[in-house]
């Protein structure tokens, strides 16, 4: 992690996260790409920008670690920096393990489900609804289409 963050590559910082975040990034940018697509090709043109500018930058990334790299800017890099230091004391929070660093900072990291490493823990909960909302968005946006297609076919 500490390469990672002096090396500043988010991309590479990433592949670090735990996977239940990971999931969620892979699952907002699908979801927000797959939207961006429908609304390119599918809504009227006088609708597409303001629908397309409402996705936001999940829509834009290249890659989950791209909107990763985007989220976790400069200075969410310095602030992980900050916390990175030799492990003085850990404890379970559930399935968290707390790691508080030598820099008086806390860690949380999740158990992967291959068991050999954990991943470092980065706005979970946040990044989960986030996954709830664009995959409901991306079947509205679908269903908009839709009915733009069909009031089309009737003009």
């Amino acid at each position: 992690m500490a390469q990672a963050l002096e090396a500043d590559q988010g991309e590479r910082l990433y592949r670090l996260l735990d996977e239940r975040s990971r999931h969620a990034l892979i699952s907002i940018h699908a979801d927000r790409r797959a939207a961006a697509e429908i609304v390119r090709t599918r809504y009227p043109e006088d609708a597409r920008a303001e629908a397309l500018a409402e996705l936001g930058d999940g829509a834009q990334a290249e890659s989950p670690d791209a909107l990763f790299a985007r989220r976790c800017d400069r200075a969410c890099r310095d602030d992980l920096m900050e916390s990175v230091g030799a492990p003085v004391e850990q404890h379970r929070e559930g399935e968290v393990l707390v790691v508080k660093t030598s820099r008086d900072r806390e860690l949380r990291f999740y158990r992967q489900r291959e068991g050999q490493w954990w991943g470092f823990v980065w706005r979970t909960e946040a990044l989960d609804h986030e996954r709830d909302v664009a995959s409901r968005d991306l079947r509205q946006i679908e269903r908009n289409a839709e009915i733009f297609q069909r009031r089309e076919a009737l003009e």
